[in-house]
């Protein structure tokens, strides 16, 4: 302690020793809890020209307990672009989860989302079909 002029004692040394091993632990922690970056994955279907209206509207306020288990579902930052002149979707979303698969099998599971999947679906055209949306 007597190397050290500016602190008045032993008892600050300790004090400041701790904190400083609290804060080290405290960064470490958080490193180590940082999600591994997101999984990116797009799609692209054609628009229902006459429904166009009715997929933009679904979209703006699209609801409640759908948002909610999209998030549930490690679903983030879902975008859709729309090309007017090819009537082109396309689609984007990260994946923030471990399990993609698992996560996508809850949300088509979900009942509320396969009621709201009846009004979309008639609002896009695919360009092969083959399951669930």
């Amino acid at each position: 302690c007597a190397n050290m002029p500016e602190l008045h004692s032993c008892l600050e040394v300790a004090a400041l020793a701790g904190a400083c091993l609290a804060v080290g632990w405290w960064m470490g922690s958080r490193r180590q809890r940082r999600a591994r970056p997101p999984q990116y994955h797009a799609g692209i279907i054609k628009a229902n020209r006459e429904l166009l209206d009715q997929y933009i509207q679904l979209h703006d306020h699209t609801w409640d307990e759908v948002m909610e288990v999209m998030y549930q579902c490690n679903m983030r930052n879902f975008l859709v672009w729309y090309h007017e002149e090819t009537q082109l979707m396309m689609q984007h979303f990260e994946c923030v989860g471990d399990d993609f698969e698992g996560d996508m099998a809850k949300v088509a599971a979900h009942p509320i989302t396969r009621f709201w999947w009846t009004f979309c679906e008639p609002c896009q055209i695919p360009f092969h079909w083959e399951g669930p949306p």
